[in-house]
């Protein structure tokens, strides 16, 4: 793995537990009613969310690697490291939108409907620029400064997570609207 183990926990500590509780706070949601009562009464961990979590994960992941390669072919280690790191945290800033619903469109349900949402992304991009810019955070987190055209380049390598979960829910709205079936459906054993 690229990341360093300090740099994996700043993003599961600020990344994450910013976006969680921002997510916490979203509000009623209609597409619940398009889903079996029965999948909620089941495991976590449904047919939909794993595939949802490995289609989108496996993005990641190859757009993870691949940024990573470029930058390395052109940088030192370190300077590779800390793009990886923002394009990281970037892809949890996307998710916080793509995850607001599992079958809506991100322009449909609103980028700007959850204020929460918004105050914690603008938090991690001011803390993101302090891991990367500040003395004292590069001591502790291993990072170097990197010039402006990594966080264009993270910003277009994020982009995909946006476009590949508006086709997969294009698609889950296609089967419910043309086959008037239950998401997933949940039969008893």
């Amino acid at each position: 793995m690229p990341l360093i183990a300090v740099q994996i926990l700043w993003l599961n500590l600020i990344t994450d537990g910013f976006l969680t509780f921002a997510l916490a706070t979203e509000g009623e949601n209609e597409e619940l009613m398009k889903f079996s009562p029965n999948r909620y009464k089941k495991d976590i961990l449904d047919r939909l969310m794993i595939f949802r979590t490995v289609f989108l994960g496996g993005i990641m992941a190859i757009g993870s690697i691949i940024f990573f390669q470029l930058q390395l072919a052109h940088h030192s280690l370190e300077y590779a490291r800390t793009g990886l790191l923002l394009l990281m945290a970037m892809y949890q800033w996307i998710n916080a939108f793509n995850m607001k619903s599992e079958t809506e469109s991100i322009f449909k349900v609103g980028i700007f409907s959850n204020l929460n949402i918004l105050i914690a992304i603008f938090l991690q991009i001011i803390l993101a620029a302090m891991a990367i810019y500040v003395p004292i955070f590069q001591t502790v987190l291993k990072t170097v400064p990197i010039q402006p055209e990594v966080w264009v380049y993270a910003i277009l390598f994020s982009l995909p997570l946006v476009i590949f979960e508006e086709i997969r829910k294009s698609y889950i709205n296609h089967i419910i609207n043309e086959y008037s079936v239950p998401l997933f459906k949940t039969h008893k054993i």
